[in-house]
């Protein structure tokens, strides 16, 4: 069962709701409620996954040369996120580390000496594999934009804190890239 299973996840919360006489409302303030207690479990759960397997590699670290970040594919993953998929860091480095907000589900994988890095797709190069109305509906549509005809790689789209830049902030940093999508 992955940290990321949301029938655990719903169970979590029901467990913490029992009290609550009408848990079956699926619309209005109280389905809102219970998403956001979803959403904070699913968070805490990644992040005690994510403390568990940053212990195994701190314990192992004679034998790794760090961690690598692991993003889900698919057009819902943050730019954040998409950015960070494929880094690798040193063990004990937790300047960044999975979850990066809440609902995250990114994850890690060892990088074993003399391995490097995992064999794995990353967020980047599956984007590009997509078509123009996935990669827009993962980017939005000017991003989408200027990833195709800017020439933008996905890191282009967050500061050096992996905070998401708006259109404004990316127009003063890419100027060329928005003449080149001819936005």
């Amino acid at each position: 069962m992955s940290a990321h299973d949301p029938k655990r996840n719903s169970r979590l919360v029901d467990k913490k709701w029992k009290w609550l006489p009408v848990r079956t409302y699926n619309d209005g303030v109280l389905a809102i409620s219970r998403r956001s207690a979803e959403a904070v479990a699913r968070t805490a759960v990644n992040h005690v996954a994510t403390q568990a397997r940053h212990l195994t590699y701190e314990k192992n670290k004679d034998l790794l040369d760090g961690w690598q970040w692991v993003a889900t594919l698919e057009p819902s993953t943050c730019a954040e996120c998409g950015a960070l998929d494929g880094q690798v860091f040193d063990v004990g480095d937790d300047t960044e580390e999975p979850p990066a907000h809440v609902q995250c589900r990114c994850s890690s994988a060892p990088v074993v000496k003399g391995g490097g890095k995992a064999d794995k797709v990353t967020y980047g190069s599956w984007l590009a594999d997509q078509s123009e109305a996935v990669q827009d509906e993962a980017l939005g549509p000017t991003r989408g934009k200027l990833y195709r005809e800017g020439g933008l790689s996905i890191d282009k789209f967050v500061d050096d804190r992996h905070r998401p830049l708006n259109l404004a902030e990316l127009r003063q940093t890419e100027t060329k890239a928005f003449a080149r999508a001819g936005i």
